[in-house]
């Protein structure tokens, strides 16, 4: 009786075992599936986002080399502001010599140029006064504008012992510290983002896609979006400010919203553990003509790897499902967005 028992006892163990096991094992290949259609159901939402827009290369210049230059913020700051970027259009004028000579304090009228020590774009009539158009039919010709098609404009000077006048010194995603390597901005790292900021083909719509950490488990991430509305403030005819879509989000009173007031897109059982992008190329090519590495449609290759939320990967057996997908994406906007000329 009692070995009966014993074997009935151990045969009960074992086959509970293999019903725990069991389930364990259907719940891993469960959370395999779903992570597969999650992280291709969040891979396509942005496909169609990418396929009707163009690169945002002016945010990209704002956030992570004019704002940097002008304000000393770090690059760890900026990555989480400054997505109302307040200096849009400035990587436009990057692309115009001001001139030489007349305006405050060299080239034109407007001194609100992306390299303060250069200064001065715009165009001031002949009798170097007035200002182009308004106050007359002729601008000076020392005074100007004149598009170069390269970034920075041929005939930069050394600024701040960081540029020569090569368009390598620097480009829409990097700037060329001193001491670095004469091809610093063209190392591939410089190529690779965490974040995706795109515009509309109007130039008055813009969508950021980023992940952040998440607040009860802060080694998951979600993936977040924001769109925005640029508005012409000083009616130029050039969008010059940003504010969150207001029926959508609530970005406080001054509408410039941070990261933490993006919309959450991923479901919470999931963790975005990798988002990065290999935009191509480095400057805008509708703007950047003279450049021959420019000359191709931007695209953008995402690589990005989903797993399961730490509070919802308990019972599942052995190593933890992940999945890690890939995509090339052309952008579908085939002009340039103007904002400055």
């Amino acid at each position: 009786m009692i070995v009966t028992l014993t074997i009935f006892a151990v045969v009960a163990s074992l086959s509970m075992t293999v019903l725990s096991n069991s389930m364990r094992s259907t719940k891993k290949i469960q959370a395999q599936a779903y992570l597969y259609t999650e992280a291709h159901a969040l891979m396509d939402q942005i496909t169609r986002v990418v396929e009707r827009s163009a690169i945002d290369y002016e945010a990209y210049y704002d956030r992570n080399v004019y704002a940097i230059i002008e304000d000393g913020e770090t690059i760890e700051w900026m990555k989480t502001h400054r997505f109302h970027t307040p200096e849009y259009g400035v990587y436009g004028k990057a692309f115009f010599n001001p001139g030489t000579t007349g305006g405050p304090p060299d080239g034109g009228p407007d001194d609100s140029g992306p390299y303060g020590s250069i200064g001065g774009y715009g165009e001031y009539c002949v009798d170097g006064v007035g200002v182009y158009p308004d106050d007359c039919d002729s601008p000076s010709f020392e005074t100007q504008d004149t598009n170069t098609f390269t970034h920075p404009f041929v005939g930069i000077a050394d600024f701040a012992g960081a540029y020569e006048s090569l368009p390598e010194d620097m480009n829409a995603m990097c700037r060329r510290e001193v001491g670095d390597p004469v091809d610093f901005c063209d190392f591939p790292e410089n190529y690779v983002h965490e974040e995706l900021i795109l515009i509309s083909s109007t130039g008055d719509e813009r969508t950021v896609f980023k992940r952040r950490e998440k607040d009860l488990y802060p080694d998951d991430y979600d993936m977040k979006r924001v769109d925005m509305l640029g508005e012409d403030t000083d009616s130029d005819g050039f969008v010059d400010t940003w504010e969150c879509t207001p029926v959508i989000y609530d970005c406080g009173d001054n509408f410039t919203p941070n990261l933490a007031e993006f919309e959450v897109i991923t479901p919470s059982n999931v963790s975005v553990d990798a988002f990065n992008l290999y935009i191509t190329p480095l400057d805008d090519p509708y703007r950047a003509i003279f450049e021959s590495g420019s000359q191709l449609q931007p695209q953008v290759t995402i690589f990005m790897t989903m797993s399961l939320s730490e509070g919802f990967a308990e019972g599942i057996l052995g190593e933890l499902p992940n999945i890690s997908i890939q995509r090339t994406i052309s952008t579908g906007v085939y002009q340039e967005i103007k904002t400055f000329e």
